[in-house]
């Protein structure tokens, strides 16, 4: 930028110094030397020659005027860009600040979830749910939790974006398959099993281990937000969620949970 910059002033100034040469050139045909240095002078003070070279001129003049407000219009673009990103950085520093109470409510939603399965599962007969068993009404998610995390997804980068999205899945999922167990238990041609459950049981499981995982990255401890969970990290939600007797061996078992590796999440399944 700087080397063309400098490439255009010295071109203009070499043509306003061709533009003299020519002219004193032209009057020294014919004329003694005093006669020649007093005619270029007088016609420099007279300012003759830029009427005879005005269109050289303008031209300069309009490349220059140009370069100027191709500049300008740069550094007006350039500090809109950077408005806009200071704005943007807020806005992620504000949703990642409020992050940690959001997945707290999340944790929170889970374990309640995963309790109210836990007595279902308990009244089962046989590895199934008799009809009469009425399903009770689980929590809402929060909603000012999902609109949190999606203000957070809108200003956060691509491998941000990949954990954050996981976890909305995991609970969109969740949410989607304890919602139909009311009408599945009252359709007589549909059986509610016990593994069935279980495996609801789980998806609460994983809705705790990854917020659990993001707990670092919003007190500020970590930079960087870990895009899956392992299996050990869903045996410990399971502990956490108050699940540590022989259903948490059951669960362990059933689903691998003591193999060592990242947990593959049922909702990528469905």
């Amino acid at each position: 930028m700087k080397e063309r910059t400098h490439f255009l002033f010295g071109l203009s100034v070499g043509l306003l110094v061709l533009v003299a040469v020519i002219e004193a050139v032209r009057n020294s045909f014919d004329r003694s030397a005093y006669e020649n240095f007093d005619i270029f002078i007088s016609g420099l003070g007279g300012l003759r020659w830029i009427y005879d070279y005005q269109t050289l001129i303008a031209g300069i003049a309009a490349v220059w005027a140009a370069r100027w407000s191709v500049n300008a219009i740069r550094r007006q673009i350039a500090q809109v860009d950077r408005i806009e990103s200071d704005r943007n950085d807020a806005k992620r520093s504000a949703a990642r600040a409020v992050l940690p109470l959001s997945l707290s409510f999340l944790s929170e939603y889970a374990e309640e979830c995963a309790a109210k399965l836990r007595e279902l599962l308990d009244k089962c007969e046989n590895g199934i749910l008799p009809k009469h068993i009425a399903i009770p009404a689980f929590p809402d998610v929060p909603v000012d939790v999902v609109s949190a995390l999606k203000e957070l997804i809108e200003f956060s980068p691509l491998s941000e974006r990949v954990s954050l999205a996981r976890l909305l899945g995991a609970l969109q999922i969740q949410r989607s398959r304890i919602k139909g167990m009311p009408k599945r238990q009252r359709r007589e041609e549909e059986t509610i099993f016990g593994n069935n459950i279980k495996a609801y049981i789980l998806d609460c499981a994983e809705i705790y281990a990854r917020s659990a995982s993001l707990y670092n990255f919003g007190r500020g401890v970590e930079n960087a937000m870990p895009a899956d969970v392992t299996r050990s990290e869903m045996l410990n939600a399971l502990h956490n969620m108050n699940i540590f007797d022989e259903l948490h061996e059951e669960l362990a078992e059933q689903f691998g949970l003591r193999a060592e590796g990242v947990w593959v999440s049922r909702s990528w399944q469905a």
